[in-house]
This record gives C-alpha cells, structure tokens and sequence, in this order.
C-alpha cells in the first residue's frame, strides 16, 4: 500500500512539474529609473497577441494563471495572451525600487507603456 501511494504521489508531482512554464525575468523601467520585477509567459505563437497585465503586492510567485475567469489561463502554451506579472514597488523581487512618494497607479501606467 505504501509503494503504491509513494507511486501515485510521484507520478502526480511530476505531472505538475511538466505542466509549469518557466517565465522570462523582466525589469521594467519606471520614470524615476527605478525597475519593477516582472514575470512574461509567452505562448507558443508568432503572431502578435494581447497581454494580461497582473499587478500584485503578494508576490509574482505565487499568482495563479491557470483557473483564470473563462478558461483563459487554462492551458498558457496554446493561449493567444501573454502574461505578465509585476510586483508592487517594496514588495518582493522590486524591493529595491522602494521610494519616498511612489504611487502604483503611475507605476502601473509605466508598465502599460512598456508592454
């Protein structure tokens, strides 16, 4: 019973490891020259396609895209969106564009203007 479960739970884990894409690093420009960290998932297309921009304080690790609303995110290689997910200013992978006076809606306007 236990080589079975042992069995099973390995064959679940590597599923999950071969459905996860690995996402291009970026560092978006601001206006004041600091960079936010960003995450792009690209699908597997060569035309051009729309982007859903994710703008979070909690972490671009840990946003889900697959279960998005309308089967979006449901399978990333096949979609016809990039994604893009950005920390927030001082939070997580942009701690270092911290600044007295930021404000996420112009950060979020930079992010626009640079996808």
């Amino acid at each position: 019973m236990k080589i079975s479960l042992a069995l099973v739970l390995g064959l679940v884990l590597s599923l999950n490891i071969h459905a996860q894409l690995t996402p291009t690093p970026v560092n978006i420009p601001m206006t004041d020259g600091k960079f936010l960290a960003g995450d792009l998932y690209l699908p597997n297309a060569t035309d051009t396609f729309s982007t859903i921009f994710v703008f979070t304080p909690y972490g671009k690790f840990w946003v889900p895209l697959q279960g998005l609303p309308f089967g979006v995110g449901y399978d990333i290689t096949q979609s016809n969106y990039a994604f893009l997910v950005v920390d927030w200013r001082c939070r997580f992978a942009s701690v270092s564009a911290c600044a007295l006076g930021s404000d996420d809606g112009e950060d979020g306007y930079d992010v626009i203007e640079w996808v």
